[in-house]
């Protein structure tokens, strides 16, 4: 229960409280027991930087243990590390082969130095097979490169522009950090309408892999 206030001579104001009872505040909010004279400024901390899960989907389609894989293994630690080479490798191969298997122990176990930005499509787990599954993984995880957080409020019509810009500052980053970056992206089994012709680069290996575009 609060007292009156009053103007003193002077200009000051007095005021009494009494029996006001604890205060309590949540959410950052503010909680005051008595009279407060004067403003309150409320500030939000910043938001912590993103930090992806996605490995953990990784280790769900990643083999305890890849045996026979050295040469390919080999060849795409080249392929990242490679100063001045080609932008961009697909490698193919039919249904079944190891792509997934091969993939995935990469993604986990990458070359010293290099960060790899990754997504399966697969009909394994729910909803990891769409456009849009796919534009969610690779914003958290380009997010986590640049050491930034996500927008709170992010519609479905703004992630791709947010998309393509984090492309860009995460490219500008690894070449501030000389630590370059790499997207790979596994195909789901069998053509579908929307499988792309095999670029320039491209191969027919033992084990399945696709390589996008680096960044």
């Amino acid at each position: 229960m609060f007292g009156g206030g009053s103007l003193k001579s002077g200009g000051s104001l007095r005021s009494t409280a009494r029996n006001s009872g604890d205060a309590r505040a949540t959410g950052g909010g503010v909680a005051i027991s008595g009279v407060n004279h004067g403003d309150i400024h409320l500030f939000s901390a910043p938001a912590p930087a993103t930090r992806s899960a996605y490995r953990q989907q990784v280790r769900r389609i990643a083999p305890r243990e890849l045996l026979g894989r050295d040469r390919e293994l080999a060849e795409l630690a080249a392929f990242c590390t490679a100063v001045g080479g080609r932008e961009y490798v697909w490698w193919q191969a039919p249904a079944w082969a190891g792509k997934s298997a091969l993939l995935s122990w990469f993604v986990l176990n990458p070359p010293p130095g290099v960060r790899v930005v990754s997504f399966f499509i697969t009909a394994r787990f729910a909803g990891q097979s769409d456009r849009g599954a796919f534009v969610d993984a690779v914003l958290e995880q380009l997010a986590e490169v640049v050491g930034e957080s996500l927008p709170t409020f992010l519609t479905d019509a703004l992630k791709e522009s947010h998309l393509l810009d984090l492309f860009e500052r995460a490219a500008q980053v690894c070449q501030l950090t000389a630590m370059p970056t790499f997207l790979l992206d596994c195909p789901r089994y069998g053509p579908s309408s929307d499988t792309p012709t095999a670029p320039k680069h491209s191969r027919d290996p033992s084990p399945p892999l696709v390589d996008r575009p680096t960044l």
